[in-house]
């Protein structure tokens, strides 16, 4: 069993992170990663590594972010959506009859990829 011991009367404990930090923290990556690549094509299990000013290195699960920003684009504020509207990303065109969020250019779709995320096209 480990041993815990009270905690010292200046010490306390690293404070959380709100959600507005953690969503600094993600584009600010997909900006980085954009620099280095120059697209957001992000593999889902990609991780990318942000040097804060302090010398720390933090991990980021970059593709993770940008696939659920991808599939959760129409519950972002709007700021939220024109800070990555503003790097490019390419969002998911699914068919469902909600046209508010239809941002993908259908010109570069061809019929048969029409729904697929991302527009991909089949081979």
């Amino acid at each position: 069993m480990p041993h815990l011991s009270p905690t010292e009367p200046g010490e306390k404990p690293p404070a959380r992170h709100t959600q507005a930090d953690k969503w600094a923290i993600n584009p600010r990556a997909a900006r980085q990663f954009h620099a280095r690549e120059r697209s957001l094509q992000v593999p889902r299990k990609h991780v990318e590594e942000l040097t804060e000013p302090d010398g720390t290195v933090i991990e980021v699960q970059l593709g993770q972010f940008v696939d659920n920003t991808r599939r959760r684009a129409d519950k972002l504020n709007q700021d939220r959506r024109a800070e990555l509207d503003a790097l490019g990303i390419r969002w998911y065109c699914f068919g469902t009859g909600n046209e508010q969020h239809r941002r993908c250019p259908q010109d570069n779709l061809d019929s048969r990829a029409r729904g697929l995320p991302g527009g991909l096209r089949r081979p």
